[in-house]
């Protein structure tokens, strides 16, 4: 039986910069591009949002961390007016719910719908899952996912090396950022 299982969700934009879009003023243009995390797969890289589940069997307790990445935003126009500026949006956008145990598993729900904190009116970043994860350390994963960011999954048993469980990665599906817009555009199942 495992003593302490933890269970991680993240999505990271794997790109280093991301054109989101541009505009004319007059005769010039300007063009806002994002700042991506520039990375691969990785249980402790940076994040655009993450969940964290530590899972104790022994005392049958389970205790949720969340957490938002910072976003950078950078304005280059042909007039030379450039700027940049960062913001964060709350982590209250992350939810865990639904908890509810059974003789050998918990089971519990993650969602995530948090949105650009520089640009209100852009979709977020959205998932559902249902988790199941069992004393034995298996972990059981049903949801749903955005075609982008880049959405990560690991678990990690007894403090021994994180597995990797899931990957979507957008640059292999040519998925870009309309790709967060409603409805979510990938279903999760994972047995593990």
């Amino acid at each position: 039986m495992a003593r302490i299982v933890k269970f991680r969700f993240a999505t990271f934009i794997p790109h280093d910069w991301v054109l989101a879009y541009a505009y004319p003023i007059g005769d010039d243009s300007c063009s806002v591009f994002y700042k991506g995390d520039n990375r691969e797969a990785s249980p402790t890289g940076t994040y655009r949002t993450a969940q964290e589940i530590w899972v104790d069997f022994d005392r049958r307790t389970v205790t949720p961390y969340k957490n938002t990445g910072v976003s950078h935003r950078k304005v280059e126009c042909s007039n030379g007016q450039n700027s940049t500026n960062e913001g964060q949006i709350s982590n209250s956008c992350l939810e865990y719910k639904w908890e509810s145990w059974g003789a050998s598993y918990v089971k519990f729900r993650l969602v995530c719908a948090c949105g650009n904190p520089l640009e209100p009116s852009a979709p977020g970043i959205d998932y559902v899952l249902d988790v199941k994860v069992w004393s034995n350390g298996g972990v059981e994963v049903t949801g749903e996912h955005d075609g982008f960011p880049a959405y990560e999954m690991y678990k990690q048993v007894d403090n021994g090396t994180w597995q990797q469980l899931f990957l979507h990665d957008p640059r292999e599906t040519g998925e870009y950022l309309d790709d967060l817009v409603p409805p979510m555009d990938h279903k999760i199942y994972v047995d593990n």
